[in-house]
C-alpha cells in the first residue's frame, strides 16, 4: 500500500489506529484474492476452503464450535455447511453422546480436495519474503487483537 508512514515517523494514537484498520483490511483483500486464485479451480471459495482447513485441523467439531472458530453466524454458516455436505466434502451427524448436538467432519472426498488446495497454495508470503520471526510477532499480535476485540 503506498502512502503508510512509517512506524518511525511521528503518528498519533488514533492515526495508527486508522491505519492498522486500514492496512489489516487491505491485506485481507489480497490474501482472500491471491487465495481465491487457486481455490477457483478447484471450486472452493475462500470460506470453504477455511471451513475444510479447521476441520482438518481440529475435526470433527460441533456446528457451534466450528462457527465460533470461523466467527460466521448460523445463517452464515448453515448454507455453507449444506452445500459442502451436498457435494460430498463433510457430513452432518448428531452426536452419540448428545443428541441436541450436530456434529461435522470431513469425508475422505473432503479431506483429499483439502489437501490438494493446500499443496497447490503456494503463497505462503512470510515463508517466501518475510522473516520466519515475524510471522510469529505477526501472529501473536493478531491472536491478542482479537481476542480483544471478541470480549469488547
Amino acid at each position: 500500500m503506498t502512502g503508510n508512514a512509517e512506524l518511525g515517523e511521528t503518528l498519533q494514537y488514533g492515526d495508527l489506529d486508522d491505519q492498522l484498520t486500514i492496512n489489516l483490511y487491505v491485506l485481507s483483500r489480497l490474501l482472500v484474492r491471491n487465495y481465491n486464485v487457486v481455490l477457483d479451480r478447484l471450486g472452493l471459495t475462500f470460506t470453504r476452503y477455511i471451513a475444510l482447513k479447521v476441520l482438518s485441523d481440529r475435526g470433527p467439531l460441533s456446528v457451534k464450535a466450528l462457527g465460533e472458530q470461523l466467527y460466521l453466524d448460523s445463517g452464515t454458516l448453515t448454507p455453507l455447511l449444506k452445500k459442502l455436505e451436498k457435494s460430498g466434502m463433510l457430513i452432518r451427524q448428531r452426536s452419540d453422546s448428545d443428541e441436541r448436538r450436530l456434529e461435522v467432519s470431513l469425508t475422505e472426498k473432503g479431506r483429499e480436495l483439502f489437501f490438494r488446495a493446500e499443496n497447490m497454495i503456494s503463497i505462503d508470503l512470510f515463508r517466501q519474503r518475510c522473516d520466519p520471526d515475524l510471522k510469529h510477532i505477526l501472529l501473536k499480535n493478531l491472536s491478542c487483537l482479537i481476542e480483544e476485540l471478541d470480549n469488547g
